[in-house]
């Protein structure tokens, strides 16, 4: 009867105890289970980068039948202790060539196709060290050696009868069994939790990358559009270059004439050149006309060089990648002065263009990102004139305390409520086919919200479309 009361007073405990031991067995499993597969996770990644570096190597030799450099591209592969054997098999899956390592860890000599043994060790798994499960691992051991030694207590005081040092340790116990698996999920969430950020970043990370390849790509689509216009631009003022040197040479014989008469002449003792004849050469060669047309034919040939030298820098600054890592201070008025340089072959014969500009200060930008949106309003409004009419596009910027704005407006055929709906999707135009990439308004919207501002439209059929970009003065953190 006592014992039977004894273990009555003893099961709650016991069954306490069973429920903790449950506890901290599901805990290691559930850590042992994560560490694993972090482990695999890592070791699949080396052994990917490790197949692809090896499938570079080895391309050309295969290629080329050189199975000297590609036995050296495998054993220069084999070195790494990681690697138990190589396989390279052709498109039907049959074994070209191998290569296994000895159970001496020393790599065989490559031999011809044939079945590959591996030795045992390929399917060990080996433990990483990675400090942080070190840690984890050194505090779980500790753990488990106080619970060892708590539960020995309690077996000795349950055989005394001691029920308050069982009551003790039991609550001991359970602290630390709870602490245990407070540890592991914590371990869990913080590795799930940074995983995700990583993920995030990387993410992150690609995105900005392609939505630049994009930007970069529209803005060389722009060019190539622009490409007939912009080479005009340059050949005007070249060809009239090259017709002003050509006068400019002919002027030069007519003034080497004037110069070979007074060297004749007008030697010591043959001093016989006269007023007279000094005017014959001058009304033979025309003197008053070339000195009025030299000087104009030199101003002329400047302001050439000049407008080659600035279309071919501003098709520099437009089209150069730009560094995201910070913000750049830029002169809207000098951004839209050199993109009107640029596309002024697009509007020149289709529409006037009228500037009105108020007084702003430098902004915050990518000015080469900037200077693409000018690019594809003014482009776009273009577009909208009839040629046969000749139309106006009117530019015009105002600033208050935190923010510039400008505004581009045409006098063309103007846009329905359903087109605006649309116009800064990708790939969506009312243009014919083959006019426009389709990608203009939707990547200067991009640009206008990755300088956190805002651009809007308004159109009316058959009068005109005006858009409004509004540009904040200073940004607050790098992109």
């Amino acid at each position: 009867m006592k014992a039977w009361l004894k273990w009555k007073r003893l099961k709650p405990v016991f069954l306490v105890l069973g429920v903790l031991l449950l506890v901290q067995i599901g805990s290691g499993m559930f850590a042992f289970k994560q560490s694993k597969a972090l482990l695999l996770e890592n070791k699949l990644k080396r052994a990917q980068n490790l197949t692809h570096g090896l499938i570079v190597a080895v391309v050309d030799p295969l290629i080329e039948k050189d199975f000297s450099t590609l036995e050296s591209r495998m054993m220069q592969t084999m070195y790494n202790d990681e690697v138990l054997s190589i396989q390279v098999v052709d498109s039907q899956g049959k074994v070209l060539t191998h290569l296994a390592r000895t159970p001496g860890n020393e790599p065989l000599e490559i031999f011809d196709s044939g079945p590959i043994k591996l030795p045992s060790e390929a399917g060990l798994d080996h433990v990483s060290r990675i400090e942080g499960d070190i840690l984890v691992c050194w505090e779980k051991v500790n753990i488990g050696v106080n619970l060892g030694w708590i539960r020995l207590d309690m077996m000795g005081a349950v055989d005394g009868g001691e029920l308050d040092v069982i009551k003790r340790n039991a609550f001991v116990l359970s602290a630390i069994s709870i602490l245990l698996g407070l540890t592991a999920i914590g371990v869990f969430l913080w590795r799930a939790y940074f995983s995700a950020i990583r993920r995030e970043l990387r993410v992150t990370d690609q995105l900005k990358d392609t939505s630049e390849k994009l930007y970069q790509s529209e803005k060389l689509a722009a060019l190539g559009q622009l490409s007939a216009g912009v080479a005009h631009e340059i050949n005007n003022p070249i060809g009239y270059v090259s017709s002003n040197i050509t006068s400019l040479v002919s002027y030069f014989e007519a003034y080497q004439k004037i110069i070979d008469a007074f060297e004749q002449h007008c030697q010591p003792g043959q001093e016989t050149l006269t007023l007279e004849q000094i005017n014959a050469i001058k009304e033979e060669i025309n003197f008053e006309f070339i000195q009025e047309d030299f000087k104009f034919l030199l101003s002329e040939t400047r302001e050439g060089i000049q407008r080659v030298k600035t279309i071919i820098q501003d098709l520099k600054d437009f089209s150069r990648t730009e560094n995201t890592a910070a913000w750049s201070k830029a002169d809207l008025h000098k951004g839209i002065a050199s993109t009107l340089n640029i596309v002024a072959s697009e509007f020149k014969n289709v529409a006037d263009v009228e500037l009105v500009f108020g007084t702003l200060p430098e902004i915050d930008c990518y000015p080469s990102q900037i200077n693409q949106v000018v690019l594809n309003l003014v482009v776009n409004a273009t577009q909208a004139i009839d040629p046969a009419q000749r139309g106006l596009i009117r530019i015009t910027t105002t600033a208050d305390d935190s923010h510039v704005f400008f505004t581009v407006s045409d006098s063309g055929c103007g846009m329905t409520e359903e087109n605006m709906k649309n116009i800064f999707n990708p790939f969506f135009t009312t243009k014919a086919v083959g006019v426009g990439t389709g990608l203009g308004l939707s990547v200067t919207h991009g640009i206008i919200e990755r300088h956190h501002g805002s651009i809007t439209v308004e159109s009316e059929v058959g009068k005109g479309t005006t858009f409004k970009v509004m540009l904040p003065i200073h940004q607050t953190t790098a992109e």
